[in-house]
Formats: C-alpha cells, structure tokens, sequence
C-alpha cells in the first residue's frame, strides 16, 4: 500500500514546492517497501517533470558522505522513502534540508498505521 502513496505524495510535495525540479531519495538497497516507495516515485516523477537523485546507502557513513558531497544547491527537495536504516539517521536528512537552504523541502514518508503519513519541512 505505501508504494502507490510515495508517488501521491510526491504530487503533493510539488503543489507545496512548486518550483522542484531535483528531488534526493536516499535509500537501503533490498528492502521491499523502499523498493516499492521508489517504484511509485519513479513512475510518477517524469510526470511531474521532476529528475529522482537516488543513493543506495547501507550506513550512516554512507548517508554522511553522500550528504556532504551533495552541492548546495544540487537538489530542490529530499524525499524519504521507508527504510529501517535510513530512519535511524533521519536526523542527518533533516539536517541538509534545513541547513541554510531555504529552497529545501523535506517530505517523510512513514510506514505504519494506516498506509502512512506525510510531514513538510519548510
């Protein structure tokens, strides 16, 4: 069920930002609901005329180092997909995304509950 909500919440993240164009995913490789989220992501984007920057990471070194040599303005928004991992260090996300970028959007994508939930950081 989440996988057809990312790309819904994709659309939404658009209507909030109108202006994306890039959007970072960072995400564990082999984890099935990741995969899914993506999918939707991927069949959705190019509707939207927006370009998915995905990173596989496997560590919280990986998310650091993809993180820091991202150029400052290399993406409009950062999307999260589910993943076990990357939730652990989710705090490294919302650090980039508020870190004096005032044009980065940052949409969570929770799994749980009721298929999920989304938040916007301005």
């Amino acid at each position: 069920m989440l996988g057809p909500l990312s790309g819904k919440r994709l659309e939404v993240l658009q209507e909030v930002a109108p202006g994306i164009k890039r959007v970072l995913v960072l995400m564990t490789p082999h984890e099935s609901i990741a995969e899914a989220s993506f999918q939707s992501l991927a069949e959705v984007a190019p509707k939207l005329g927006i370009e998915l920057l995905r990173y596989d990471v496997t560590s919280k070194a990986d998310i650091e180092q993809r993180l820091k040599a991202l150029p400052r303005d290399a993406v409009d928004a950062i999307y999260y997909v589910p993943s076990n991992m990357v939730l652990t260090h989710l705090d490294l996300l919302i650090h980039k995304a508020k870190g004096g970028q005032d044009s980065s959007h940052c949409l969570r994508d929770l799994h749980g509950g009721a298929g999920g939930s989304g938040l916007v950081w301005d």
